[in-house]
């Protein structure tokens, strides 16, 4: 089950589920070199993106314990206030994560959290999945600047020239980062 690799003290031994991770990402983090089909990009993209909003949601429901389904409201109205700015405002896109990720924050604070304070149990995700089912009418309402059903469009990319292959990089920066926590 192990495998003794040194006698030294930081590297005592590997088990197979080690190496398997090690393998993986490895394999992460080559593909785009070796193989880089833009498709394949694409999906890996979207792959690392929900990946790191269900660590997010692991860490509220499983060490937590609080069962809130809310989690893609907030990463959905965080992304698209970081669109807006980014589009619309001219704020530079690199700067957008991080200022809309505060806004919201505060907003989504005092809009849900400070209301569901008194709330226990099955209530929080009933309140929870009303701001989840409220939002797609008021990303319809506000189609001016989400683009409503049709989603937003044409949102600058983070630096001039970015690529898949940056885009993939970023993403998987983030979900290392995630996934260490």
């Amino acid at each position: 089950n192990h495998l003794t690799i040194s006698k030294d003290p930081m590297i005592k031994s590997l088990n197979w589920k080690h190496i398997i991770i090690l393998i993986g990402l490895i394999a992460l983090v080559i593909y785009p070199v070796i193989h880089g089909s833009n498709y394949i990009l694409h999906i890996l993209n979207i792959c690392l993106i929900w990946a790191v909003v269900a660590i997010c949601w692991d860490l509220i429901v499983g060490y937590a314990g609080i069962l809130s389904i809310g989690n893609i409201a907030f990463f959905a109205i965080g992304g698209y206030f970081s669109g807006v700015m980014a589009k619309t405002l001219g704020v530079p896109p690199w700067m957008c994560p991080i200022i809309a990720g505060l806004i919201t924050m505060v907003i989504v604070t005092v809009v849900v959290g400070l209301p569901s304070l008194r709330l226990g149990g099955i209530y929080i995700a009933l309140w929870s999945y009303m701001i989840v089912a409220v939002l797609p009418s008021v990303i319809a309402q506000t189609s001016k600047y989400t683009g409503g059903s049709n989603g937003l469009s044409l949102v600058p990319p983070f630096f001039e020239g970015m690529t898949r292959v940056h885009t993939y990089y970023i993403n998987l920066v983030f979900f290392l980062v995630e996934i260490g926590r």
